[in-house]
């Protein structure tokens, strides 16, 4: 039988592969705490090729998803660091500034 504490968990993907960017940063909340995992998101060459517009279309919201949830978490990880784990900040790229 299944504990009913695992039915109260939430998981939500906020930016990975399958969502068109290099990342793979996770939200999980349970009746306890709320975590955000690896509040990263990054593109890179793919087949030696530049990533496409509806890629950076997608990093984009993908950074300001990551802004509500930041916000939203008591814990926030980082697994290592890779800029698709955690993107360092730079006035210079559109949507860090506040990450």
């Amino acid at each position: 039988m299944i504990d009913s504490l695992w039915l109260k968990i939430k998981v939500k993907p906020i930016a990975s592969e399958n969502l068109g960017v290099r990342s793979m940063a996770l939200y999980a909340e349970t009746p306890d705490v709320r975590i955000l995992f690896d509040l990263g998101v990054s593109l890179g060459l793919r087949f030696r090729l530049l990533p496409h517009p509806i890629e950076y279309r997608r990093l984009y919201e993908s950074r300001e998803e990551l802004r509500v949830y930041v916000e939203k978490a008591e814990v926030v990880t980082a697994s290592h660091y890779h800029f698709d784990h955690i993107t360092p900040t730079s006035p210079t790229l559109r949507g860090l500034e506040a990450v």
